[in-house]
């Protein structure tokens, strides 16, 4: 369907007499596909070649990010009424399209951040709408932003509700969206794939913000809990880490070969023996004496020996 404003063009304008430039022959051709950024469409958007004539006003544009076709029909009375040295094809159309900035979610959920931040909210804070889908097309040639009338926020469940507007003008729509601002905080995750059994160092963690709500008790906050720890299981890359995902590396392995130590006050006794069980640094393991054959616990020590202690 025409745009109504365009129907209008044709019964108010006033007639052009022809210009130097057409009484020359300078060649008219049609603009399949037009884009305008303001509220008027003129002669010249349509038809190239006109010289001075394509100032002439047509009509108003469509609304901001709509498009409206013209067919051969309309076209053809166009070229008629304003003495155009033009005849449509068959296929003879014209696209009239009107630029916009179109705002989405993404955008209106920055301006309440921003709005919550003036009013005291921690700055590192996330904000997402319950609507993701909400958008507005505004003129490109006027108020693009989004403003935040009014906001209520309550920070022990995490929840807003606002009124915003934007655009101005016959183009101005006002809006009520809510949904969720809580507290960002930073926390170490996985920044690779790490196996069962290994020994993390700082460069299979990263820094990633995410939700404090989202946090859970057993999760780690600190690099510091992490490092040098082992994964006690196989830990995907981007994971926030928890107690039950770590735990101190194996220094003594089972069936492994290691030293028995035995230390006093007046002697200091080293023996070889073969582990039968694992252990951390701190943990007791039992060993089989190789020269007596018999079984001893001892507690590792952090350069994977096993002290002893006579009793």
């Amino acid at each position: 369907m025409l745009n109504i404003f365009f129907r209008a063009a044709l019964a108010c304008s006033v007639l052009w007499a022809p210009t130097a430039a057409l009484a020359e022959g300078m060649p008219v051709s049609l603009n399949p596909r037009v884009e305008v950024t303001g509220e008027t469409v003129r002669l010249g958007d349509i038809f190239t070649g006109l010289g001075a004539r394509g100032d002439a006003r047509l009509g108003n544009a469509p609304a901001p990010g709509e498009t409206v076709e013209l067919n051969a029909r309309w076209l053809a009375r166009a070229a008629e009424h304003y003495e155009i040295d033009w005849r449509p094809g068959p296929a003879s159309r014209s696209e009239v399209h009107r630029r916009a900035h179109r705002i989405e979610a993404a955008e209106i959920a920055e301006a309440v951040r921003e709005r919550l931040i003036a009013r005291g909210a921690p700055e590192r804070l996330a904000v997402e709408l319950d609507h993701r889908s909400i958008r507005f097309d505004v003129p490109v040639d006027g108020p693009t932003g989004v403003k935040v009338l009014a906001i209520d926020h309550d920070r022990g469940i995490g929840r807003f509700a606002a009124r915003i507007a934007v655009g101005a003008g016959r183009y101005r729509e006002t809006a009520r969206v809510g949904g969720r601002a809580v507290a960002l905080v930073e926390v170490p995750v996985t920044a690779r794939t790490i196996p069962r059994g290994a020994v993390i160092t700082e460069r299979d963690l990263a820094w990633r913000e995410i939700p404090e709500d989202d946090l859970r008790r057993s999760e780690i906050r600190g690099m510091g809990e992490i490092v040098g720890q082992a994964a006690r299981r196989r830990l995907r890359a981007d994971k926030t880490l928890s107690t039950s995902d770590i735990e101190a590396p194996v220094l003594v392995e089972r069936n492994s070969r290691v030293v028995l130590r035995l230390q006093t006050a007046r002697m200091s006794l080293s023996v070889k023996g073969r582990a039968l069980s694992d252990g951390a640094e701190g943990e007791t393991v039992r060993v089989l004496n190789s020269a007596s054959k018999r079984t001893i616990a001892g507690v590792v020590r952090a350069d994977g020996s096993v002290a002893v202690q006579i009793n």
